[in-house]
């Protein structure tokens, strides 16, 4: 899994844990607090960002309300969201000014009613963020987690390189992003510890 991955935004992963496997019903809310990134999980450069982490509605989860729809019709039952800032950023509001490699770090995960609702989604989700939020967003071998998985590298705004690794684990969708400072190899770690929590 050396080969760089990448995505672009500031917008990253999470995962959900403890009822996975053959034979299982899928995760459900109470699962994912023992999967989603931790603020002892920030990598080297960053610090959690309490404000901008935490569980989110379908509202909130929604980017407009064409997508809001479509996560509805999809089954959406709760989103999570981590972010990892600048250190000296805990507080990160979008439009901040900060270096043009600031290291940012994200861990998502979105729960849906069924396994088709959430694979409708992530397939959705990953189109759009390489054509919209990368320039240059190319795929890269995928980290083989769960039931189907994607990786994207690319330059996230501001031309800094960006990494996107996202799957999805029966009715659980989880994607982890670094960018800046924040090595492809870190992403990597990221994604591994949430998927290992999840299994």
């Amino acid at each position: 899994m050396g080969t760089r991955r990448a995505a672009a935004a500031v917008l990253v992963l999470a995962v959900v844990a403890g009822c996975g496997g053959s034979g299982s019903k899928g995760y459900a809310r109470e699962d994912l607090d023992a999967i989603v990134l931790t603020p002892f999980d920030a990598p080297d450069g960053t610090v959690y960002s309490r404000g901008a982490s935490g569980f989110q509605d379908l509202g909130t989860f929604a980017m407009d309300h064409t997508e809001l729809g479509l996560l509805r019709d999809d089954g959406f039952v709760v989103g999570h969201g981590v972010l990892f800032a600048p250190l000296g950023h805990q507080e990160f509001v979008s439009g901040d000014e900060l270096g043009k490699n600031a290291p940012f770090a994200q861990g998502i995960a979105a729960l849906f009613e069924t396994p088709q609702g959430a694979s409708s989604t992530l397939r959705r989700f990953v189109t759009a963020f390489k054509d919209g939020q990368l320039e240059g967003g190319r795929f890269v071998d995928p980290p083989g987690y769960g039931d189907e998985s994607f990786a994207l590298e690319g330059l996230a705004a501001g031309g800094t390189r960006a990494e996107l690794l996202v799957w999805r684990r029966e009715n659980l969708v989880l994607a982890v992003f670094g960018a800046g400072k924040v090595p492809p190899a870190e992403v990597e770690r990221l994604a591994a510890l949430v998927d290992g929590r999840a299994s």
